[in-house]
C-alpha cells in the first residue's frame, strides 16, 4: 500500500511542478527541472512496481506457437512433424519428408512407447546433432495414438518444470493421453525433473526429452539423478552411425549424395549428414561494412545459450542491448567508453530476424510467462562449439565480466565453474573471487595445476596463493607445497623454501612430511649437503607411512655420493624394512647397486633378487637388467642373457627395450649377426624414445662393418628422423663415415656439418676432426681443416682436443712449421690422454730426429716405451732401432771417408751396410672409427 501511495504523490507532484513551469507569462526553469526529477522517479517507480507484481503473480506456462491448432488448443500428434518438435531442416528434403533411416535405438524406443507396465517417461540422450531430437519424434509419432495431444513450453527459468507437468496433465482430460515434450533439457533441469514426485505423473502423460551431452564441458549427472533415471526412466543413447546404419544410409538413394563421406569410414554423427551446415557456416563467415554489427550480434546470443544462461535468465531486450555493445568494441578493439551506434544494432537484429533462400532465421524472438527473449537458432550454439570449424569462437570476454557484474551467488559462481570447464582463467578467477557463496576449496588448487601443466606458471601462483589464502585445513597446506615445488623447478629456489618452510609449519600430517622430503631434495640439488641430511632425517623422523621411506631411500643416496657407505646401507634397509609397497623394491634395487659397487659380487646378487621378487611393476624389471649387467661383468654370460630374457618378457616398456639392445649387442659380440639384427629390430619396433633411436644406430653400425652400405643409410636415416638429442648427432657422424667411405665427399661434408650444428658435447667435436680431415687429405684445404681442428680443440673434448693437437701438430711440421708443430705435441703430452699422450712423444720424436736432435728424439722414443702403450710403444722402438742403425751407419761412413782403401785390408773395421730403411712418419691421426 505504501508503494502505491509513493507512486500517487509523485504523479500528483509532477502535475504541480509542470503546472508551476509557466506562472503566468513568466517561464520557471527550477520548476522545469524539479518537473523531470519527478517525471524520472515515476516511471522508475512504475516500472519496479510492474516487475514485482510480476514476480508475485503466478507464472503462466507458454506453449510453442508450432504446437497450438487454430483453437488455441495443444495440437494432436497426427497433425505435426517432427520440425514442429524441434528437429532440424533435413538438407535432403525436397518436398514432404525424407526417407527415415532406422536407427539402433529404435527397438527400444518402440518397446518404452508400447509397453503397458514400463515408465511413461522417456529420455533420449547424445552428443549434439546425434539426432535424439529427431529419432525420439520418430517414435513419439509412430507408436503413440494420433489422437494424443502434445504439449510444449517455452523454456523459462522462473517456470518449474512440475508446473510444466502439472499443466500439461489438464489436456489430457478429453484425449485419453498427452506428451510433455521436454527437448535439449540442460542437466539443471533434469535434476528439476528428479526431484518430482511420481505420483504428479498422471495416467496418460507421457513425458518425452532429450537430454544434450556437452561432452568434457559438462559435468556428469549426480547420483541422485543417475539412480531416478535408472529406476523410473527408459533411457536411450545415441551416438556415432553404426555400421548397419551406415549400410541404410548408402542404399538409399536419396541419400546418394553421402556414399563418397559415408565411404571413408570415418565416425560421423547422424545429424552432421543431415542439417544445412553450409547456411549457418556462410552466415557466420559473412562479409562487409555490416559484418562486424551482424557477428556481434549473433555471437552474444549464442554464447548467451552456449553457457546455459537461459536456465537463470531469460534473455530480453535490455540484456541484449548491453550485450551488443560490449561485443561490438571487444570485436573492434575499441575503447571500453567508445560510442556505439544503434542504427548498426538494429540492422543486424532485423537481418538475424527474417529468413531468405540463403539461410534460415537466425534470432527469434520468443514469448513465456516472463516476457519476451531472443534465442539463437539451435545450430548457432552447435556450430561455435566446433572446434573444427574456421568461423567457431571461444566465449567472449563481453560476457564473462557481464555475468561477474550482474549475477551473484550461486549463480556467479556456477557460471564461474563453467568459465573453468572452458579454461578461461582469468575469467573464472574473477568469478569465483567473492564472498556472497561457498566455493569448492579443492577448486583452486586444482585450477593451478591445469595451469602450470600448460605452462601459465603466473596464473597458477595467483590461484595456488588464492588457494592459500583460503586457510583450509588441507587444500592450503597442499597449495604451500604445490606452490614450493613448481617454484623450485622455476629456479626461484628462495620462493621455494619460502613454501615449503609455510607447509612444514602447517603441521598438516601428509603435506609437512612431503614438504620436509622436498626440501630436503632441493637442498642436496643445490649442493647443501648438511641442510640435505637434515631435512630427510626431519620427514623420516615424522614417521609418514609414505614419506619417511622415500626419504630413507634418497638419504641412504646421499650418503653412498659421499662414501660413506655404512649409513647409506643402513638407511636403505630401513627402507627395506619399512615394507613400503613401492620405496621397498627400490631400497633393495638400490642395495643391489651399492653391494656391487663395493665389489661384493653375492651381496649385490642378493639384493636384486630380492628387488626381483618383490614383484614390482618397475624396479623388478629394472633389477632383471642389473643383475643381468652383474652376471656379464662376471663373465657368466648365459646367465647374463637369462635375466636380459626375463626382462624381455615382463613387457616393461623401458627395461624390455634395454635388455633387447643389449641381447643384441651379446648376439653380435659373438658373431650372430642375423641374431643380433633381429633383436634389434624388436628394439626399434618397441618404439622406445631412447633404445630405438641407439637401436637404429647399432643397427647402421652393424650394416656398415659388414659394407651393406644402402642398410646402413637406411638406419642412420631413421635415427635421424627421430630427432633424438643423444642418437641422431651419432648418425649423422656415422652417416658422413659411409658416404666418405663410398666416395660421397660432399655428402660426406654436409652430414659432418649437421654433426657439428647439432652440438652433441661428443659427436660434434668428432665431426670436426673427420671434417678437417676430408678437407686437409681430400681437398687440400688446409686453411680450413686448420680451423676445424682448433674447434675440436676448443671444444676441451677429453679425448678429441688431444687428438686434434695431433692433427694439427702434423699438419704444421708438414707445412714446415716445426715450431708450431712441437707447440701442439706438447700441448697434446700435457692432456694426459692414455693413447694421445703417448702418440704425440712418438710424433715429437720424429719430430726431433728430422730436425737432427737425436738425443732428444730418443728421449721422447724412450718415453713412449716405457709407457708400454699397445701401439705406440712397437713404433717407438723401430724408430729407435732404426735410428741407432742409421747412427752406426754415419759412423762407418765418416771412418771409411778417414781410412780409405785400407778400411779394406782389416775386415773387422768394415760391417754388411743395411738396405736404408724409408723414414718412418706418424700415422696420421684420422677420426675415431663410428660407433
Amino acid at each position: 500500500m505504501a508503494y502505491v501511495i509513493a507512486a500517487a504523490v509523485l504523479t500528483i507532484s509532477l502535475g504541480v511542478a509542470t503546472n508551476q513551469v509557466l506562472n503566468g507569462t513568466d517561464f520557471q526553469p527550477l520548476w522545469l527541472v524539479l518537473g523531470l526529477v519527478l517525471a524520472v522517479l515515476t516511471i522508475v517507480l512504475q516500472r519496479w512496481l510492474d516487475r514485482r507484481n510480476l514476480a508475485d503473480a503466478e507464472l503462466r506456462p507458454v506453449l510453442w506457437p508450432e504446437l497450438i491448432d487454430g483453437s488455441g488448443r495443444p495440437k494432436e500428434l497426427s497433425g505435426i512433424t517432427p520440425q514442429d518438435l524441434g528437429a532440424h531442416v533435413n538438407r535432403f528434403a525436397v518436398s514432404g519428408q525424407p526417407p527415415y533411416i532406422p536407427r539402433a535405438a529404435d527397438d527400444a524406443l518402440a518397446a518404452a512407447f508400447t509397453g503397458d507396465d514400463g515408465p511413461r517417461l522417456v529420455i533420449v540422450h547424445g552428443p549434439r546433432l546425434a539426432g535424439a531430437t529427431a529419432t525420439l519424434a520418430h517414435a513419439v509419432l509412430t507408436h503413440l495414438p494420433g489422437h494424443y495431444r502434445v504439449v510444449a513450453y517455452q523454456d523459462d527459468p522462473r517456470l518449474p518444470i512440475s508446473a510444466m507437468i502439472e499443466h500439461a496433465g489438464r489436456h489430457r482430460a478429453d484425449h485419453g493421453g498427452v506428451v510433455l515434450w521436454l527437448d535439449g533439457l540442460t542437466p539443471q533441469r533434469l535434476g528439476e525433473l528428479a526431484a518430482i514426485p511420481l505420483e504428479q505423473f498422471t495416467p496418460g502423460l507421457w513425458v518425452a526429452a532429450t537430454l544434450a551431452d556437452g561432452g568434457p564441458r559438462e559435468e556428469p549427472l549426480s547420483g541422485r539423478v543417475a539412480r531416478f533415471l535408472d529406476e523410473n526412466a527408459a533411457r536411450v543413447e545415441l551416438r556415432t552411425i553404426t555400421p548397419t546404419e551406415r549400410r541404410a544410409l548408402e542404399s538409399c538413394d536419396a541419400y546418394a549424395a553421402l556414399r563418397p563421406v559415408l565411404a571413408e569410414g570415418h565416425e560421423v554423427l547422424m545429424g552432421r549428414l543431415m542439417v544445412a551446415w553450409e547456411e549457418i557456416r556462410r552466415a557466420l563467415a559473412a562479409d562487409g561494412e555490416r559484418s562486424t554489427d551482424r557477428i556481434a550480434l549473433l555471437h552474444a546470443v549464442t554464447d548467451w545459450y552456449r553457457l546455459h544462461l537461459d536456465s537463470r535468465r531469460l534473455l530480453t531486450r535490455d540484456i541484449l542491448d548491453h550485450l551488443f555493445q560490449t561485443y561490438r568494441r571487444e570485436i573492434a578493439a575499441l575503447p571500453p567508453d567508445a560510442p556505439v551506434p544503434v542504427t548498426g544494432y538494429r540492422s543486424a537484429l532485423k537481418w538475424a530476424m527474417a529468413a531468405d533462400s540463403s539461410r534460415p532465421r537466425l534470432i527469434e524472438l520468443k514469448a513465456s510467462g516472463s516476457g519476451r527473449f531472443y534465442a539463437p537458432h539451435s545450430l548457432l550454439t552447435v556450430f561455435a562449439e566446433d572446434l573444427d570449424e574456421t568461423a567457431s569462437w571461444p566465449v567472449h570476454d563481453a560476457l564473462w565480466l557481464y555475468a561477474d557484474e550482474f549475477f551473484d551467488g550461486d549463480q556467479r559462481r556456477d557460471i564461474g565453474y563453467a568459465a573453468l570447464q572452458r579454461q578461461a582463467y582469468a575469467a573464472a578467477f574473477s568469478l569465483l573471487d567473492h564472498t556472497d557463496t561457498d566455493v569448492e576449496a579443492g577448486v583452486w588448487g586444482r585450477t593451478a595445476l591445469q595451469l602450470h601443466d600448460a605452462g601459465d606458471f603466473d596464473g597458477a601462483r595467483r590461484w595456488w596463493r588464492r588457494a592459500i589464502a583460503l586457510g583450509h585445513p588441507d587444500h592450503s597446506p597442499e597449495a604451500m607445497y604445490e606452490l614450493g615445488l613448481m617454484e623450485k623447478r622455476q629456479g626461484n629456489f628462495e620462493e621455494a623454501r619460502r613454501w615449503y618452510g609455510e607447509a612444514i609449519a602447517s603441521g598438516h600430517p601428509d603435506h609437512e612430511a612431503c614438504a620436509k622430503g622436498a626440501l630436503g631434495l632441493m637442498e642436496e640439488q643445490q649442493g647443501n649437503l648438511d641442510e640435505a641430511r637434515h631435512w630427510f632425517g626431519e620427514a623420516i623422523a615424522t614417521g609418514h607411512p609414505d614419506h619417511a621411506p622415500w626419504s630413507m631411500i634418497h638419504l641412504g643416496w646421499l650418503l653412498q655420493e659421499q662414501n660413506e657407505i655404512a649409513p647409506a646401507r643402513l638407511w636403505y634397509g630401513e627402507a627395506v624394512a619399512s615394507g613400503h609397497l613401492d620405496h621397498a623394491p627400490y631400497a633393495m634395487h638400490n642395495l643391489g647397486l651399492l653391494e656391487r659397487q663395493q665389489g661384493h659380487v653375492e651381496e649385490a646378487r642378493r639384493w636384486y633378487r630380492e628387488a626381483i621378487a618383490s614383484g614390482h611393476p618397475n624396479e623388478a624389471p629394472a633389477a632383471m637388467n642389473s643383475l643381468a649387467g652383474l652376471e656379464k661383468e662376471q663373465g657368466d654370460l648365459d646367465e647374463a642373457r637369462r635375466w636380459y630374457r626375463e626382462a624381455v618378457a615382463s613387457g616393461h616398456p623401458d627395461a624390455a627395450p634395454i635388455a633387447l639392445r643389449t641381447l643384441a649387442w651379446l648376439a653380435k659380440d659373438r658373431g650372430d649377426l642375423d641374431e643380433a639384427r633381429d633383436l634389434y629390430r624388436q628394439t626399434i619396433a618397441s618404439g622406445h624414445p631412447n633404445e630405438a633411436p641407439a637401436a637404429m644406430c647399432n643397427l647402421g653400425w652393424l650394416e656398415q662393418q659388414q659394407e651393406n652400405m644402402d642398410e646402413a643409410r637406411r638406419w642412420y636415416h631413421g635415427a635421424i628422423a627421430s630427432g633424438h638429442a643423444g642418437n641422431a648427432p651419432i648418425a649423422k657422424h656415422n652417416l658422413g663415415w659411409v658416404e666418405e667411405q663410398q666416395g660421397n665427399m660432399e655428402e660426406a661434408r654436409r652430414w659432418w656439418r649437421e654433426a657439428i650444428a647439432s652440438g652433441h658435447p661428443n659427436e660434434a667435436p668428432a665431426a670436426m676432426r673427420a671434417l678437417a680431415w676430408l678437407e686437409d687429405h681430400h681437398w687440400g684445404n688446409t686453411e680450413q681443416a686448420r680451423q676445424w681442428y682448433s674447434r675440436a680443440m676448443t671444444s676441451g673434448h677429453q679425448k678429441e682436443a688431444p687428438a686434434a693437437m695431433c692433427n694439427l701438430a702434423e699438419l704444421d711440421v708438414r707445412q714446415g712449421k716445426f715450431e708450431q708443430g712441437r707447440h701442439w705435441y706438447r700441448e697434446a703430452i700435457a692432456s694426459g690422454h692414455p693413447d694421445y699422450e703417448p702418440a704425440a712423444k712418438y710424433g715429437l720424436g720424429w719430430l726431433e730426429e728430422q730436425q737432427g736432435n737425436k738425443d732428444e728424439a730418443r728421449r721422447w722414443y724412450g718415453e713412449v716405451i716405457a709407457g708400454g702403450h699397445p701401439e705406440q710403444e712397437p713404433l717407438a722402438r723401430k724408430a729407435l732401432r732404426d735410428l741407432e742403425r742409421r747412427e752406426e751407419d754415419l759412423r762407418r761412413a765418416e771412418h771409411y771417408s778417414r781410412y780409405g782403401y785400407l778400411a779394406y785390408a782389416d775386415p773387422s773395421m768394415m760391417r754388411p751396410s743395411p738396405t736404408p730403411a724409408p723414414e718412418d712418419r706418424p700415422p696420421a691421426q684420422d677420426p675415431s672409427p663410428p660407433r
